[in-house]
């Protein structure tokens, strides 16, 4: 369903930038966790950024479908859990 075409490549790459941009963008507020010390110095980085970038993605796509505030927002507090379990 996600599969995309050639013919829709004008609307695909800006998309695919934008969301490469976000998940740097968690990366970078990741590191600087982890230099506060406010995450342990053994975190993988870059497995955090993707698990925060794919939950944000999919919050947005739930969201869109409907899903209630409490829902999301229950969402939001388990997946602060592995935030927390990171410290």
């Amino acid at each position: 369903m996600s599969a995309t075409s050639a013919e829709h490549a004008a609307v695909t790459e800006p998309l695919t930038r934008s969301r490469n941009r976000t998940r740097a963008g968690i990366a970078a507020a990741i590191e600087r966790a982890v230099a506060a010390g406010e995450l342990r110095q053994d975190v993988d980085v870059r497995a955090l950024a993707a698990s925060f970038s794919t939950f944000m993605f999919g919050l947005s796509i739930q969201a869109r479908d409907g899903a209630s505030i409490e829902e999301l927002n229950k969402a939001i507090s388990q997946m602060m859990w592995m935030w927390d379990a990171n410290r």
